[in-house]
């Protein structure tokens, strides 16, 4: 049902009027309001919004959207933070600074609603929870939007949205300032978003990015206060040391720029502003860093060295702590699972690589060939081997390649039992199909414990379905092992 005539002409009159306070604001001098924003006339009313709209393409090609993110750090009424939301999604614009107004008035009526009070428990279910709330925030913004026309939720944006509770996960895990400003995370966040094209003024997108938002800006400003404390105390120790306030620390580095440095002055700096002072307290904090570790135990400042984000606690249902547990991208993890012997290591990597192929250019994959049968996909090992992360250093990328690996490996143990069992008869042949089973048998100690550690990494963050479906791949490949321990006990048996 298309929306009704008046009430759009009221929604566009509040945008209209927000714009306008947004620009005097920087502008410091009155801008004139078309006639048909100060008196709108309900009888025209489809005229008067077709001129709206012209006067509003104007408005918000001159109104970027930093400008927007500072205004809505203030006060200001729902029902406009409203008839800005309801404006974007009935505009649904491919324009990345529209997205953006959009993402900030989503995060905005989030963080302004008392869904955002709730307090999450410290438990292994806290993400459900989370989730609870995104549902119930979906709700408030299905009747927000109203009888405005939302785009599609295509199966590739219900796909990304997964993505989600890992980047929850990700951002819990961050112990320090420089980890986050390091991880990239925030413009990975932006490529995602992007990818959700029409589909991110979606309520269910919109609910989604509010929630992650909101948790991400608490995250992110606990330790910014935790890193500005450390390098301030740092500054003040090295001082009543001796040390001038000009003494150089770094390269383009002394005393005074961390002596200055102020929490509360950079949080209120203008948006792009401060993005390059937040780079130069990451920067600030790895010199401290670097200095502390030179220094005597005995002369550290307490209060700078290992002063670090509370970790999220451990999931109630794990009895198993992760050892080792990979924290490289998943290029480094794979390295991790060769075991010594180039080819069949080549084999089996190359194999992982050939599936990641077939499955992206596949529209539904549900299963992949194994030499001269097929072995089934389930939905967890189709999008991990789906998924494309890159050198990303995450833990959704070291539990996609060790997913996708497991799967590769019983590909090319199913592939050599086959060509063993028809070389048999040969008087040679069968020779390195054998050699190649007994490497895999042996390496799959390797496969196993790398894959044992995320499984363990998966349920200390509490994500039950992720350990359950790693847990299935890995019992069906050690199904495959045994049978092959069997077929190779036997062939020694024949030659004995």
């Amino acid at each position: 049902m298309p929306q009704d005539p008046v009430q759009q002409l009221f929604d566009l009159v509040a945008v209209n009027t927000f714009y306008i306070a947004v620009l005097e604001d920087k502008l410091q001098f009155a801008v004139p309001l078309p006639v048909e924003a100060k008196s709108p006339d309900q009888g025209h009313a489809e005229q008067a919004i077709a001129i709206l709209h012209r006067w509003l393409a104007v408005l918000d090609f001159a109104i970027a959207p930093i400008t927007i993110r500072d205004a809505l750090k203030g006060q200001l009424p729902p029902e406009t933070a409203v008839a800005l939301l309801r404006y974007y999604v009935n505009k649904h614009s491919a324009e990345e600074s529209d997205r953006d107004k959009a993402d900030c008035v989503a995060t905005f009526l989030y963080r302004e609603s008392d869904i955002s009070k709730k307090a999450i428990p410290q438990t292994n279910d806290r993400y459900h929870f989370i989730m609870q709330c995104v549902k119930e925030f979906e709700n408030t913004m299905l009747q927000t939007v109203g009888d405005v026309e939302v785009p599609e939720l295509t199966p590739d944006a219900k796909r990304l949205l997964q993505e989600f509770e890992f980047l929850h996960q990700e951002v819990e895990d961050f112990r320090t300032f420089d980890q986050l400003m390091d991880s990239q995370i925030v413009q990975r966040v932006r490529d995602l978003k992007q990818s959700f094209g029409a589909s991110f003024y979606h309520p269910s997108v919109l609910t989604n990015v509010a929630a992650y938002n909101f948790m991400f800006g608490k995250r992110f400003d606990r330790l910014f206060t935790i890193t500005t404390e450390q390098i301030k105390n740092f500054a003040a120790v090295v001082q009543e040391e001796g040390a001038s306030i000009m003494s150089k620390l770094d390269e383009g580095v002394i005393v005074k720029h961390l002596a200055d440095v102020e929490e509360q002055t950079t949080k209120n700096l203008e948006y792009g502003k401060a993005q390059e002072h937040f780079r130069k307290i990451s920067r600030f904090k790895k010199v401290v860093d670097q200095k502390e570790k030179g220094r005597p135990q005995s002369q550290r400042s307490a209060s700078s060295v290992n002063v670090q984000a509370p970790p999220p606690p451990p999931a109630a249902s794990s009895v198993r702590s992760a050892t080792g547990a990979p924290t490289a991208s998943a290029k480094s993890l794979l390295d991790q699972l060769a075991c010594g012997n180039q080819v069949e290591d080549g084999k089996v990597r190359s194999q992982y690589e050939s599936l990641c192929q077939l499955v992206k250019k596949a529209d539904k994959t549900n299963a992949v060939p194994a030499g001269d049968t097929v072995l089934p996909l389930s939905p967890a090992e189709n999008e991990a081997l789906r998924a494309d992360y890159g050198a990303e250093k995450s833990f959704r990328a070291d539990f996609a390649a060790i997913m996708g690996f497991l799967v590769a490996v019983q590909v090319v143990l199913t592939s050599e039992q086959q060509f063993f069992a028809k070389k048999q008869d040969s008087s040679h042949m069968w020779k390195p199909h054998m050699d190649s089973l007994n490497y895999l048998v042996q390496a799959s100690t390797t496969y196993f414990r790398v894959a044992g550690e995320i499984l363990k990494m998966a349920e200390q963050r509490g994500l039950a379905e992720k350990a359950k479906a790693l847990d299935a791949t890995g019992m069906r490949l050690q199904k495959a092992i045994t049978q092959v321990r069997g077929v190779l006990q036997a062939a020694k048996s024949q030659t004995a």
